[in-house]
């Protein structure tokens, strides 16, 4: 019995140790490309709070007209925000850019969907989100932001923050809080 549990249990884990399966690389990336293989990194997920002071609208773009029209009524395209999030730092503002996807009127608010920007830090990295949003005719609204990747110490992140304000301060001022994923 013995010599049949010292041949087993070697044989049992080579069986097992050649089951191990790799993980094939997705379908639409490229060879070659800046892929980042996240198997076997150490990561760490943290709260996330951050704050817009104010977002600076881009005479740039021609703002988004809202479905069903509505005359005079749209939202502005994009621009930059001045801000701060943990773990960032000091947004730097030519850096920190939004774009807004569509929008659609929805009873007493508009819906913002296919949001997308960068919070930038002072040292360069960079935080990328995409989201949508409700504002309301007070100027108050709500967000969704997933983090979607980034540079720096924040590649490969994810996590998600929802954002809020009250519509009292400066356009586009709020709060976030949520969590994020940063891999060592």
């Amino acid at each position: 019995m013995k010599t049949l549990r010292f041949f087993l249990i070697p044989a049992l884990l080579l069986f097992l140790a050649a089951c191990v399966e790799d993980v094939p690389t997705p379908a639409d990336v490229p060879d070659g490309s800046a892929a980042i293989d996240v198997r076997g990194k150490e990561s760490v997920t943290l709260p996330m709070k951050g704050w817009v002071e104010e977002s600076i609208i881009t005479g740039e773009m021609k703002d988004c007209e809202c479905d069903p029209p509505c005359p005079g009524l749209s939202i502005p395209a994009g621009g930059w925000m001045r801000g701060h999030a943990t773990h960032l730092g000091k947004f730097n503002v030519m850096e920190s850019t939004w774009e807004h996807g569509s929008c659609n009127l929805v009873g007493n608010k508009i819906v913002i969907t296919g949001s997308n920007g960068i919070f930038c830090g002072a040292n360069g990295d960079q935080i990328w989100w995409e989201g949508d949003y409700e504002v309301f005719f007070t100027g108050a609204y709500t967000a969704d932001l997933d983090i979607v990747g980034g540079t720096g110490k924040f590649e490969g992140a994810f996590g998600n923050v929802k954002g809020y304000s009250d519509g009292s301060g400066a356009y586009g001022s709020g709060y976030a809080e949520g969590w994020i994923t940063i891999f060592k």
